[in-house]
């Protein structure tokens, strides 16, 4: 999402991530004390919050972006291969459902230090 646009508000990001205002506020913390991205407030709403990428974030961006463009064409191709598919696509939606029974981000918070 950061990555289509320049700045994007918190509350984007957890409507985006469909958690809470305060789970995504805790991500973009740990991001924050990273180094690789930084909040303002917004220039017309000072209680709004706006995110962007630090250089250190754009450089990491940059080294991601290809890996992840290979990734989606590569699943483009296995699903237009096998039989299987339709079971594939059926775990995927089995997956989707348990992130609504706990996040992506407490799954992933868990395992950051």
């Amino acid at each position: 999402m950061l990555s289509r646009n320049n700045t994007v508000s918190i509350r984007d990001i957890s409507e985006e991530l469909e958690v809470s205002h305060s789970a995504a506020s805790q991500l973009i913390s740990k991001l924050q004390e990273k180094g690789l991205i930084k909040s303002v407030p917004d220039k017309t709403d000072a209680r709004k919050k706006m995110v962007s990428f630090t250089p250190k974030g754009q450089k990491l961006l940059a080294q991601v972006e290809p890996i992840w463009t290979a990734l989606q064409k590569a699943m483009e191709e296995l699903f237009k291969e096998g039989n299987s598919t339709s079971q594939l696509m059926q775990a995927i939606a089995e997956t989707e459902t348990a992130f609504r029974k706990n996040s992506i981000f407490n799954r992933i918070e868990k395992h950051l230090p």
